[in-house]
């Protein structure tokens, strides 16, 4: 089968830099090679290894690979950076609950037992921290996550977008299509056999690059599109 890579599926995302990089390796490791530690859960119906914001905002305080990152942007936007990145992305079955998750923890953050927790909560869920001039989506420590590298396929049946909630830069939809059309197109050129006849199918679908354009397709959920010829809304 074809393995994702923890770099990410984001597209011009802010910060996108050798320490983000080191950052998100090292988040993905195990547990005892100093990755973040995480515990099976059930989301979208498969068991998938999460972790608690809470958990990872202290992981990025703690870790040396993601020293860097910290030093640079601080570690609320630092843990942005990674989920705008869709190195991460939260845990939720659906896009209502997730929604609905943010806005409850936005009203009822009592949590001061240490100020790392104070200044992680500032904000609501879908509230954007601004970062040159990009605007992040936040980290909340009581939401549960996962490493996109480790969200398994989509289910049988199931949209091929389905498997994780996009955290990236909103774009317009012509874009997302004209980017995700290049990559099938890499793939069928690759797999196509000599007469052009025929595609490989399972070589196409064991392909690195067929598991990156499943990831890509997530971008999918949000996108700009023009009305009246005029602005764009999601």
């Amino acid at each position: 089968a074809a393995q994702r890579s923890a770099a990410g599926p984001g597209q011009g995302v802010p910060g996108r830099s050798p320490a983000l990089q080191q950052a998100a390796a090292a988040l993905a490791a195990t547990p005892g090679d100093g990755g973040i530690g995480r515990q099976p859960a059930m989301v979208r119906g498969r068991s998938v290894p999460c972790f608690q914001g809470s958990d990872f905002l202290a992981w990025l305080v703690s870790s040396p690979a993601a020293a860097l990152l910290v030093q640079q942007h601080g570690v609320q936007q630092a843990a942005s950076l990674l989920l705008a990145a869709n190195i991460i992305s939260p845990a939720a079955d659906s896009l209502p609950e997730l929604l609905e998750a943010s806005a409850q923890q936005a009203t009822t953050q009592t949590d001061t037992t240490t100020s790392l927790n104070s200044a992680a909560t500032t904000g609501t869920g879908t509230a954007l921290s601004e970062a040159g001039g990009k605007a992040l989506p936040k980290v909340l420590p009581a939401t549960s996550y996962h490493l996109v590298s480790e969200a398994g396929r989509p289910g049988k049946g199931a949209a091929l977008n389905s498997h994780y909630w996009w955290s990236g830069p909103v774009r317009p939809a012509v874009e997302v299509a004209a980017d995700l059309r290049a990559r099938i197109l890499a793939l069928y050129d690759t797999h196509l056999s000599s007469n052009g006849r025929s595609v490989n199918y399972p070589a196409l679908k064991a392909d690195p690059r067929f598991a990156e354009y499943v990831d890509a397709t997530a971008e999918l959920q949000r996108v700009r599109y023009p009305r009246h010829g005029g602005g764009c809304m999601r």
